[in-house]
């Protein structure tokens, strides 16, 4: 069958005017959740609140002198990655795209070969060895690689098998200009092959931009600082030339790719000295090669430089008389910048075996041995990533660890790694609102606390999550049950309104709001469902113990009860349907002011399909009919 191709229009920041995707692009997935009431409570589901298509990507590519290869295969296979981006609902994100070096060369020693620079290329986006890559591949003044939709003008847009095309645009250099950050200098231009507007500070292909600002060479420091340069790229108070490239609401995406383990050094001056005194076996350094990197970083099952063979049980090192920084700054770093669900790391570098070896050299150094194989060099390879893999680990589950988040540098394919990525940010920027948000709810009979189904949910509002100032709200339930089921307008009775103008009812109704009507209602839970008010606070939980409540001014575009403080994120509404799948669960509210690093989070009672057990004079499916009476137990 043919699938039926639908067109809708993007205005503005890339709002959906037409129904392409159900619920402003919400993905299907259920929310994991808690037993019912009473039950241990499970892990909540976290779900971003702040909508974006802003992609932010760095690369930290090794310079050094065995990273031609490696440099070529990954600017051969950029295109996987924008492919993959390219199918993303709406199209290509508003890419922001940075390279930066992994030299920062060996404290203030200028005599080590490829190291001759106090501070390498420091971090800057587009610097090697004082050429401005920026200014020579992409435009004078350009640190780094901007690809964005165009705002505040129409964009007719038709999903296709492998993305969107557009088919109409009314827009001018004038949408380009309102979305140019400081220093850039955005020219509108047309996607040769999807026809969509875009604002672009480069000429060309987006692919023939990023092979010249990505083509480092090889003549970097071979102590390598992956790790830091991309911290010290990403402080703006350190790199102030890169300010503009970290955009506050973008999702961050850094990808390092290196044959050697990190070698970021608290002690330059001391871990780097070429004193001919300190180079031999039996100094305090040992011979001036990269495994003063190992040692001085890594510790294992066996610590001694003159002992060769098999290590086991290897991880970053972080005591007194360690010379690299703890992996944590990093770790800790990247957390202050974007909270996890923002964040995606990728490593492409030497795979970590259960045991390291250590061997000598053909002058009697002791060195790292490879773990990895060059396909094409034989003696070229990669060395064990341990402190990659700690960092990459931090944020990575075992599955995208293994499938796309720490690939080996020794592939020619790093197609696995640059297509996990892509989906990765894609996911991130589909992933809105969920709209299964429990399972099993089932209607019971008119008249009951079951019609219609209510699922026994709790939704609070995360804000500054991950941050000092973190607190978490409680979002109140905005659907309005009457005894009957959800109210109808013509359970409305008048209000008799009070000398201040408010609404006054008769005993057993409520006031209350029915599309903008007012009015006394029936209602079920006039102060609120106390199913859904927020779990018990336990003082093993500090999230919770910060919550306090908070009041919704709109749900569905009319007044939720119970007042008017607050703004406006999300909102949690049970649908008429008979079915209580689609519809109900979140519904994103639009707020002009939405707090940073603002999430949803929930806790659903997951109910039982079918009455079960039709002996045990329970409710199993929670539909108010019990054993006998559901029509679940006939003839069992």
């Amino acid at each position: 069958m043919a699938r039926k191709q639908a067109q809708w229009v993007l205005v503005a920041a890339g709002v959906v005017t037409a129904s392409l995707l159900p619920a402003w692009g919400c993905v299907q997935r259920s929310l994991q959740g808690p037993l019912p009431t009473g039950g241990p409570r499970g892990p909540y589901s976290l779900v971003d609140q702040a909508r974006t298509r802003n992609v932010d990507i760095l690369f930290a590519i090794d310079d050094s002198e065995s990273m031609s290869n490696e440099q070529t295969n990954l600017k051969a296979q950029f295109s996987v990655l924008m492919n993959t981006l390219q199918q993303v609902p709406g199209g290509l994100p508003n890419l922001h795209l940075g390279v930066v070096s992994s030299d920062l060369g060996a404290g203030n020693y200028t005599t080590i070969p490829g190291c001759r620079e106090i501070g390498g290329d420091k971090g800057a986006l587009g610097m090697v060895k004082g050429t401005d890559l920026g200014a020579q591949c992409i435009g004078a003044g350009q640190h780094y690689i901007v690809d964005v939709e165009p705002q505040w003008c129409p964009i007719t847009k038709s999903p296709q098998e492998e993305g969107v095309t557009c088919t109409a645009d009314s827009c001018d250099q004038s949408n380009c200009d309102v979305v140019a950050g400081q220093g850039e200098y955005l020219t509108l231009v047309h996607d040769s092959t999807t026809g969509c507007p875009r604002c672009v500070n480069y000429t060309g292909t987006l692919e023939d931009v990023f092979n010249c600002y990505a083509s480092l060479g090889v003549d970097g420091c071979g102590f390598e600082h992956q790790l830091e340069s991309v911290r010290r790229a990403l402080d703006e108070s350190l790199t102030p030339q890169n300010t503009g490239f970290l955009r506050q609401d973008a999702i961050l995406a850094v990808i390092w790719m290196s044959d050697e383990d990190d070698c970021s050094s608290n002690k330059p001056d001391r871990l780097f000295n070429p004193d001919p005194n300190k180079n031999r076996m039996n100094s305090d350094l040992g011979p001036l090669t990269s495994f003063r990197c190992f040692e001085f970083g890594i510790t294992c099952d066996v610590n001694d430089r003159t002992v060769m063979g098999l290590r086991g049980n290897c991880t970053p090192r972080f005591d007194d008389q360690a010379m690299l920084y703890p992996v944590s700054r990093y770790t800790s770093f990247l957390e202050s910048l974007k909270d996890p669900l923002r964040l995606i790391v990728a490593a492409i570098v030497g795979p970590v075996p259960d045991k390291v070896e250590v061997e000598l050299d053909a002058q009697q150094r002791p060195k790292l041995s490879f773990s990895c194989l060059d396909p094409v060099h034989s003696n070229e390879g990669g060395v064990p990533g341990i402190r990659f893999n700690a960092v990459i680990g931090h944020f990575s589950d075992d599955t995208d660890m293994r499938e796309w988040a720490f690939t080996s540098i020794c592939s020619t394919d790093f197609s696995y790694a640059l297509h996990g990525v892509g989906n990765k940010l894609a996911e991130g920027m589909a992933d809105i609102c969920p709209v299964h948000p429990f399972d099993g709810c089932r209607n019971g009979p008119a008249g009951t606390s079951c019609a219609p189904c209510l699922p026994t949910c709790s939704v609070l509002d995360v804000e500054q999550r991950n941050t000092d100032q973190e607190k978490t709200l409680l979002v109140h339930w905005c659907g309005e049950l009457c005894r009957h089921g959800l109210c109808r307008k013509d359970d409305l009775q008048p209000c008799g309104y009070d000398e201040a103008g408010r609404c006054r009812c008769p005993d057993g109704t409520y006031p209350t709001k029915i599309d903008d009507e007012e009015g006394c209602a029936p209602l079920q839970y006039p102060n609120g469902n106390p199913e859904f008010a927020a779990p018990p606070i336990e003082a093993t939980d500090p999230a919770l113990a910060r919550l306090i409540p908070r009041q919704e001014p709109t749900c569905m575009g009319r007044d939720c009860p119970g007042g008017t403080e607050g703004v406006a994120s999300a909102c949690w509404f049970v649908s008429a349907n008979t079915t209580c799948s689609f519809g109900a669960g979140f519904k994103v509210v639009e707020s002009a002011a939405l707090p940073p690093r603002t999430f949803t989070a929930a806790w659903c009672a997951t109910v039982q399909p079918t009455e079960h057990h039709c002996f045990d004079g329970l409710d199993n499916d929670q539909d108010c009919l019990v054993d006998q009476a559901d029509p679940d137990c006939q003839g069992r």
